[in-house]
């Protein structure tokens, strides 16, 4: 079983042997909890460093332009976006080269399936003989080709 699938169970145990809380018991309720507010989780309110970006899509180079945009002049905007498009895309297709050449490269170390089902045989038959070698040479030639001694 799965840690979280383990967890609900046993929460659910927990819960079924346990007898009814109440939270009145523990707790009475007085004139200031009536009017306390739920507290808040503090991970609700963590700023997050990322942006939010659904609202404005900028695009790559506005911030680091050195001269103010002229957003009279539409032909040199279409050719700034061009380039800044163009430089994201190289960008993204240098990374999946990357990404490609590494998972080649991967697969190339680890040997294919194929090759070690062809090539099992081989080597097999090879461990055999070795052990045929071994064991003719630990033990010498068979006694039947020894010359009786009499």
């Amino acid at each position: 079983m799965r840690y979280r699938k383990v967890l609900q169970v046993s929460m659910v145990i927990t819960m079924l042997t346990s007898g009814p809380i109440s939270a009145q018991a523990v707790f009475p309720e007085t004139e200031f909890s009536r009017g306390a507010p739920e507290p808040r989780h503090p991970w609700r309110e963590m700023p997050h460093n990322k942006p939010d970006l659904r609202g404005d899509h900028r695009e790559l180079g506005d911030e680091h332009r050195d001269f103010p945009r002229n957003t009279q002049n539409n032909q040199t905007d279409r050719q700034d976006l061009r380039q800044d498009n163009d430089v994201l895309r190289r960008d993204g297709q240098e990374l999946r080269h990357d990404r490609q050449n590494l998972q080649a490269d991967r697969q190339h170390r680890r040997g294919s399936r194929h090759k070690a089902n062809k090539n099992r045989r081989k080597t097999h038959d090879d461990q055999r003989d070795l052990q045929v070698d071994r064991r003719t040479h630990r033990d010498g030639p068979p006694r039947s080709i020894a010359p009786d001694r009499e």
